[in-house]
């Protein structure tokens, strides 16, 4: 399902895991050692409530204080149903990975996508920031709403 999304030059390549939280645990720093630099990725998160949704980034998850990634990526969701989202062109906000820069935590509400903050007070959540079309039925409730402790991330 998600394959006939994917840029057809990717289509037939073979996928292999880089990170998997019930694996390689829920330590961030072991994310980024397995994802930086590795790309196109498909990302597929399971949280508490048993909901698997994620993303696919088209580009390397490079650290950078900008955002990459192009019109390819787009986010999904596997259940409670089964959901595309495309990019709607509102913006060229794609990806976003900056760690280890002590700013106002960009992705934190600032742009409304999906954010991966190292901040140990964060506890290293993806969280998923509802803004009409953008991310509408990615999460249910409130958007700020505390997440579980562990959540299950596979790269």
């Amino acid at each position: 399902m998600i394959n006939s999304v994917i840029p057809h030059r990717l289509q037939m390549s073979t996928w292999s895991p880089l990170f998997c939280s019930n694996v390689d645990g829920f330590s961030f720093q072991r994310l980024i050692f397995f994802v930086e630099n590795k790309g196109p990725t498909v990302i597929i998160i399971k949280d508490s409530e048993k909901h698997v949704f994620g993303g696919f980034a088209s580009h390397r998850w490079n650290a950078s204080a900008n955002f990459i990634g192009d019109e390819e990526c787009f986010l999904f969701t596997l259940s409670p149903e089964f959901n595309i989202y495309l990019p709607t062109g509102y913006n060229k906000n794609f990806m976003y990975f900056n760690y280890g820069v002590h700013t106002m935590p960009s992705g934190m509400a600032q742009y409304h996508q999906s954010t991966l903050d190292r901040d140990p007070a964060a506890k290293a959540v993806l969280s998923l920031l509802a803004r009409g079309p953008h991310s509408e039925g990615l999460r249910q409730g409130d958007s700020f709403a505390e997440l579980p402790d562990h959540p299950q991330i596979q790269f």
